[in-house]
């Protein structure tokens, strides 16, 4: 269905004919203004209700940062030497998880190409999705984003917490703020255990009386961050598996229907991922070939996501291409014995793509 401008997603089709409706109807009576505010109050009302996600998540960070760092640390335990450690190794995660985070929210996820699919000489492959809110052909595993009312290439979701989606460029950057969000408040729970469980200690045997404000401040940071921890632990060992697998939240969803749905044949629920290539090649499909930039969140030519996002490898072609450039390692081995040469290892990584 159409996209309804100042709407958020799409409308059923006579939603959209109600709409129309309206629009003819404010027009033929002068009220051209008032349909107009109304988009445009709408349009304001989503913005508002996606900046809020948003600041929820800096208040919860910048909550739990000042409470660890003023009151727990500084306060509580004073400035020695274990404290200095402590929070020199929480700044590195802190930083890094800020830098994540920006990231995440600013880059694009992915878009595709202009007039993909359109071309004359271009095969009928590209034209088997079509979307009818952007008027584009969709590649393999690009899907549209009501929130963002766009196609985004390679889309795992959309994160309300950062307004963004998640798709092929910025799904690194994604999966480094929530490591060094864990690693932020594993610092925080640990660190600050020894002295919230003193203090819960203290409140138990003086009946809560007298309860000074700052340990409230101090116990109800530190049991957010456990609650956090927690939840987001679960979360991040999900999407490892998601990025283990060459698989989106998307592609997992849609398979756990399939497997519930009687109407579908339960082979192809079944079926194995056509694009997993392994883990270790799913995981530099993600985060590039070079080990080093894995943990920051920045891309170089040299450390891009393998790909484009929009030709996605199949496992039965990838598998036949390592199988072949292994045949021509035992043929040059061969020949090399029967010449009496010296013999040097290929290199079966350099011919896979």
């Amino acid at each position: 269905a159409p996209a309804i401008p100042g709407r958020k997603g799409t409308a059923h089709p006579f939603f959209f004919q109600a709409e129309d409706g309206i629009r003819d109807f404010c027009l033929s009576r002068g009220l051209g203004d008032v349909y107009k505010r109304q988009i445009y109050m709408d349009a304001l009302k989503e913005s508002l209700s996606r900046i809020g996600f948003v600041v929820a998540v800096q208040v919860v960070i910048l909550f739990n940062y000042a409470i660890f760092v003023l009151i727990t640390m500084i306060n509580k335990l004073g400035v020695t030497l274990n404290s200095i450690i402590i929070l020199g190794i929480l700044h590195i995660f802190f930083i890094m998880m800020i830098w994540s985070y920006l990231q995440s929210m600013h880059t694009d996820p992915g878009r595709v190409p202009m007039y993909w699919g359109f071309l004359l000489n271009d095969s009928s492959d590209k034209r088997m999705k079509y979307c009818l809110v952007c008027h584009v052909f969709k590649p393999e595993r690009c899907h549209h984003c009501s929130s963002c009312n766009r196609c985004v290439l390679n889309m795992d979701h959309h994160c309300p917490w950062l307004s963004n989606c998640i798709g092929f460029h910025n799904r690194k950057y994604f999966i480094l703020f929530l490591t060094y969000t864990l690693l932020t408040l594993m610092v925080c729970v640990f660190a600050g255990a020894p002295t919230n469980i003193r203090i819960i200690s203290h409140w138990i045997k003086t009946s809560f009386s007298p309860v000074d404000y700052t340990d409230i401040l101090a116990v109800s940071s530190w049991l957010l961050s456990t609650i956090l921890l927690a939840v987001l632990s679960n979360f991040y060992r999900y999407h490892i598996t998601l990025i283990l697998t060459n698989t989106t939240t998307i592609e997992d969803l849609d398979k756990e229907r399939r497997v519930g749905d009687p109407s579908r044949p339960q082979n192809n629920a079944n079926s194995q991922n056509p694009f997993d290539l392994g883990w270790k090649h799913n995981w530099t499909q993600v985060f590039g070939k070079r080990p080093l930039y894995w943990f920051i969140p920045i891309f170089t030519s040299s450390s891009n996501p393998i790909g484009d996002g929009v030709n996605w490898p199949r496992r039965e072609v990838f598998e036949a291409q390592v199988l072949n450039a292994s045949n021509q390692a035992d043929r040059s081995f061969v020949g090399n014995e029967n010449r009496g040469e010296d013999y040097r290892p290929f290199d079966v990584e350099r011919q896979r793509p």
